[in-house]
């Protein structure tokens, strides 16, 4: 089973709170991977929630390596992806950043896994669509 301590190994975590500030930031979780043609690094941003949830979100960084969202999201190889998304909790929200809740604390390490590959698969698709 994967440990947030085995999770710390494979990616950067920079917890944001800092001593006196009275709201936190979101924490910034940095993965190894790059988005594809690029240099920079595919990143989770954590943001706990009263009552013990987390809102993750990808600060809309997918959306900026994608030229038009809007039009890819027409897309019928981005409807699967898009409804299976939603089937595992993920969804873009009206500032188009890959957003999901998780419930608790055992649950962000999934969340951040699922946000770290939806980044990486739409920017893919959008690239192959580029291309045609």
């Amino acid at each position: 089973m994967l440990s947030f301590n085995a999770l710390e190994q494979f990616l950067q975590v920079r917890p944001s709170l800092k001593l006196g500030q009275e709201r936190p930031e979101d924490d910034l979780i940095v993965s190894p991977m790059r988005f594809p043609g690029t240099d920079d690094a595919v990143r989770v941003f954590v943001r706990p929630l009263p009552g013990g949830t987390f809102f993750l979100h990808d600060n809309a960084e997918a959306a900026h390596h994608i030229r038009d969202p809007q039009s890819l999201m027409t897309e019928p190889e981005w409807r699967v992806f898009h409804e299976n998304w939603i089937a595992n909790g993920l969804n873009f929200d009206e500032e188009y950043r890959l957003f999901t809740i998780a419930s608790s604390g055992e649950e962000v390490i999934k969340a951040v896994a699922r946000l770290l590959e939806a980044q990486v698969v739409v920017t893919t698709l959008a690239l192959a669509r580029r291309s045609r």
